[in-house]
């Protein structure tokens, strides 16, 4: 199924971004064609002079945003900006989704989940232990969120996706119902055009390469076969080793839990075309989910807590 399917959206079809442009300076440019110029409160100054966010107007294709973003800063530069981007602005970048297959949207989460130290590489010291875009080592609620999102699908994923946690991750899933795309939100916003420009690439290259896959198992069984570093093949971007361990680590669990999503989904089907009902087959998928729980006596866990009966041993 597709993504547009899954959220209710009407299908918008292409590789298209959006970009939010958020911005603190002096004599800030007003927004060239192309582009909105709105009040962010999270910001410090005065609208629009000293304080603006720059969005684009509606979803456009890479060679579009790039254009976008050369408009904006040539607009800067006749207005004499000067540009203070201070931690409190970013450069965010929406990915549509809408016309992808779910498991295509499942395979982007988990390129950002294996690469993310990389992709910070290029985002500035700034936005590492940022609370406005939290990386998977700085937030279980995000490592919850997107396992979720392989074990029980996309849609249940999304309605968990809210909350401070999960907005400001740095992969902002919260935008897949809010939206139809996907979030990256962790660049830091620079006076460099060329800077800017090469984040718009760098996700272009990711998800390039995530959706040539057919599904999260297929690149798993990619990624084995990968004899250089991952970060380097994907998106020529040399990283630490330990850094990249991480990541991999904090990703191991991805597979297991999209084939328990699998045979899940096969055995729903089955169950339907048994002549069970929707509502039958949600039932009997909690009662599996019960019986797998591991049966727990209490003799198991009193030592731990050392707990004795009440009258003696």
């Amino acid at each position: 199924m597709k993504a547009y399917e899954l959220f209710g959206f009407d299908n918008v079809v292409g590789r298209l971004f959006g970009l939010e442009v958020e911005a603190e300076g002096i004599n800030l440019p007003r927004a060239p064609a192309g582009w909105d110029q709105v009040d962010d409160g999270s910001l410090r100054g005065v609208f629009p002079d000293s304080r603006s966010e720059y969005v684009t107007k509606g979803a456009v294709t890479k060679d579009e945003a790039i254009a976008l973003l050369k408009s904006l800063y040539t607009e800067a530069d006749n207005s004499q900006t000067i540009w203070d981007f201070s931690f409190r602005t970013s450069f965010h970048v929406h990915i549509n989704i809408l016309d992808l297959e779910e498991e295509r949207v499942l395979n982007i989460i988990y390129a950002y989940r294996l690469l993310e130290s990389a992709l910070f590489t290029k985002c500035g010291a700034v936005r590492k232990n940022n609370r406005f875009c939290l990386r998977a080592a700085d937030s279980d609620s995000f490592i919850d969120v997107s396992d979720m999102a392989f074990r029980r699908g996309l849609k249940e994923a999304a309605m968990f996706a809210h909350g401070e946690d999960m907005r400001y991750s740095s992969l902002n899933l919260a935008s897949l119902r809010k939206h139809g795309t996907l979030e990256l939100r962790c660049k830091d916003a620079s006076s460099s055009v060329e800077n800017m420009i090469d984040w718009v690439e760098t996700i272009d290259k990711l998800v390039n390469w995530a959706v040539s896959f057919k599904n999260p198992l297929e690149m798993f069984h990619a990624v084995q076969e990968v004899r250089i570093p991952l970060p380097v093949a994907v998106l020529d971007i040399e990283t630490q080793d330990k850094e990249y361990a991480k990541d991999i680590s904090l990703s191991l669990q991805i597979p297991f839990l999209y084939s328990q999503y699998v045979e899940a989904q096969e055995v729903k089907r089955a169950r339907l075309k048994a002549g069970l009902g929707d509502n039958q087959v949600r039932v009997r998928a909690i009662l599996d989910d019960i019986e797998a729980l591991p049966q727990i006596r209490i003799d198991d866990i009193r030592p731990v807590f050392n707990w004795q009966p009440v009258g003696g041993a």
